[in-house]
């Protein structure tokens, strides 16, 4: 699969839309919006617009202190506060992994041109 580049801003309206579009709750758009915005943060300080796996795994990591990687968290962190950050990272990367398979697939057949 060719690398793909896709701007967080641009990933995170599309996440807002699937959202809104399978009817969630306004509370939980708003709750995984504030989770977006320390995201969009966190890529301003990486001096990055453009979102990766590692750029969420980084977040998780260093802001909300989640190692995805090794499957652990603060202890003192209770599961309600594990939980919400993960899954709005883990809706971006199946977004941009979808969108990047589609991409992939679109272009092999010719109807995407590569720059």
């Amino acid at each position: 699969m060719e690398n793909i580049r896709m701007p967080l801003r641009e990933l995170i309206e599309t996440a807002k839309e699937r959202l809104q579009e399978l009817q969630y709750a306004p509370t939980t758009i708003n709750a995984f919006s504030r989770y977006w915005r320390e995201l969009l943060e966190y890529a301003e300080k990486a001096q990055t617009q453009y979102f990766s796996v590692t750029l969420g795994e980084n977040y998780l990591r260093e802001v909300c202190h989640i190692d995805v990687a090794e499957g652990t968290h603060d202890p003192n962190l209770p599961r309600w506060k594990v939980n919400p950050p993960k899954r709005v990272v883990y809706l971006l990367v199946w977004i941009f992994r979808t969108a990047a398979a589609f991409s992939s697939l679109s272009s092999s057949r010719g109807a995407v041109q590569k720059s």
